[in-house]
């Protein structure tokens, strides 16, 4: 049967013999354009049809461990979530969880890496999946569910920390916080290696990786995403758990000591432990409201997450064959201009405290994980295809110069064909996959439920939520589109 292309979408379906060495069943395989597809709906505020194309796309992928699988689902779930679909959304991600558990099911977390065939996530998508499983329960009311999942975010933070961590790494970054020096990777596999930082200069991405030195975070880069880090600070405000939250807020306040929203909070979680402030934090005023009481949360999502782009390289290292690569980089992203949302209470503006930019973790992933060790593996590539070509020419010489016999021509010609195929290499490892419909950059803010209980939210159009008169905590989660904005809004009385 012959393939079809249609709409981005190559369907393939193969029979006889062909079909039983190569497919199980007749299936469909998406490809780069249909997540374009549905991110283009989704961003254009056409959340029902992203939703429903996005699901179709992890329904036909549903027991499938391979592959594509995991990116259709976890789309599918953010998708959903953001058309209202709560129910829906948390079908997509319990199947992206159960991937991601056989994935890691070694005791280390095995993440994503170009070019290789199945998508195994990057450390960010694992975060993320369990906050949209967060704001899905929350929306369900089902409180105590929302709440494991934030214990499994912080977890997921801890576990790095603790477990899946080069123990010599976290030693090296202990030693070395705030200071100007190359990230513990990058140093060990890179530039402490004469061949790898070799081919590092040869392939042109020094220019790149001396831009996002000069902006990264100094502290507990590549490890830790600030959001994951305050919700589970809100949670433990809730729990009235304030031993728990003060620890969180730590990492965060030395993440970013100039967050006047994490100073604060942290200030008071402080006064209320009557445990003495850090000399930095002394002018920090603590909030005159309850943090676990009487409070609206909102976090305001916006931007699009950034994606790869292809780069190619011609060069040689001294002493190897040619090589061609072709690998992937991250876009370049601009600074985020300030926020076009509005949150208004009480007659007053609230300020949106800046938390996460996705692009800062993407590009933290890249250089101190990615890059590292996609230069290790091309590198040796180059070495076991130069290893080949010089047995393949030590065979040549040997059959030229071997006496004459019946078939030496033959032999003569193999071997010179053996040393045509390894004189140099191609190496693919482009990809284009990766969490198309999530925000870039995560804002929060909070402020005492005011006395008319009604926020008012304004973006393209002006909205107001009144809150009930028994609620007692509310989280408002805003994401922002390309022009329009979707409010989700969850209320408690406990």
């Amino acid at each position: 049967m012959a393939g079809k292309r249609t709409a981005g979408r190559l369907a393939l379906c193969l029979t006889g013999g062909i079909a039983l060495l190569l497919l199980s069943a007749c299936g469909t395989v998406y490809t780069q354009a249909d997540q374009e597809h549905v991110a283009g709906l989704y961003y254009s505020n056409r959340l029902d049809e992203a939703s429903v194309k996005a699901s179709e796309m992890s329904d036909e992928f549903q027991g499938e461990t391979g592959g594509n699988a995991l990116l259709w689902h976890i789309e599918a779930g953010s998708a959903n979530m953001d058309a209202g679909k709560y129910g829906e959304s948390l079908k997509h991600l319990r199947r992206a969880e159960k991937l991601l558990y056989l994935h890691d099911s070694q005791g280390k977390l095995d993440l994503q890496s170009p070019g290789r065939a199945s998508y195994s996530g990057f450390r960010s998508d694992r975060i993320l999946l369990s906050m949209f499983k967060f704001f899905d329960y929350l929306s369900k009311d089902q409180f105590e569910d929302a709440l494991v999942e934030i214990r499994r975010m912080r977890q997921s933070q801890y576990r790095f920390l603790l477990n899946d961590a080069d123990k010599a790494m976290l030693e090296y970054n202990r030693k070395n916080s705030g200071r100007d020096v190359p990230p513990y990777r990058m140093k060990t596999e890179v530039f402490d290696d004469k061949t790898n930082n070799s081919a590092f200069g040869l392939v042109k991405v020094l220019p790149d990786y001396q831009e996002y030195n000069s902006l990264r975070r100094p502290v507990y880069s590549a490890m830790f995403h600030p959001l994951a880090f305050y919700l589970s600070a809100v949670a433990y405000y809730w729990d009235n758990d304030w031993d728990e939250a003060a620890i969180d807020l730590k990492y965060l306040y030395e993440m970013q000591s100039g967050n006047e929203l994490i100073r604060r909070d942290y200030a008071t979680v402080l006064k209320l432990l009557d445990e003495p402030y850090p000399d930095s934090l002394k002018n920090a005023a603590p909030w005159s409201y309850s943090l676990c009481d009487d409070i609206v949360f909102v976090i305001v999502a916006d931007g699009r997450a950034p994606a790869w782009t292809t780069r190619s390289v011609s060069f040689q290292i001294p002493g190897m064959v040619p090589a061609k690569w072709r690998f992937p980089i991250l876009e370049k992203a601009s600074s985020m201009p300030a926020s076009t949302v509005t949150v208004s209470a009480g007659g007053r503006q609230e300020p949106l405290y800046a938390l996460a930019d996705l692009h800062q973790i993407f590009n933290d992933e890249y250089w101190q994980l990615t890059m590292p060790e996609m230069i290790r593996r091309a590198v040796n590539a180059i070495r076991k295809q130069t290893q080949a070509h010089t047995a393949a020419k030590a065979s040549l010489a040997a059959a030229i110069a071997a006496p004459d016999y019946e078939g030496k021509a033959i032999a003569v010609a193999a071997a010179a064909a053996a040393v045509a195929a390894t004189r140099d290499i191609s190496m693919n490892d482009s990809d284009w996959r990766r969490w198309a419909t999530v925000p870039r950059r995560f804002m929060v803010t909070h402020f005492p439920i005011p006395e008319d209980r009604k926020v008012t939210l304004a973006l393209d159009r002006t909205q107001t939520v009144v809150l009930k008169p028994e609620t007692h905590r509310a989280v408002i989660f805003i994401r922002k589109l390309d022009n329009a904005y979707v409010p989700h809004v969850w209320e408690s009385s406990d």
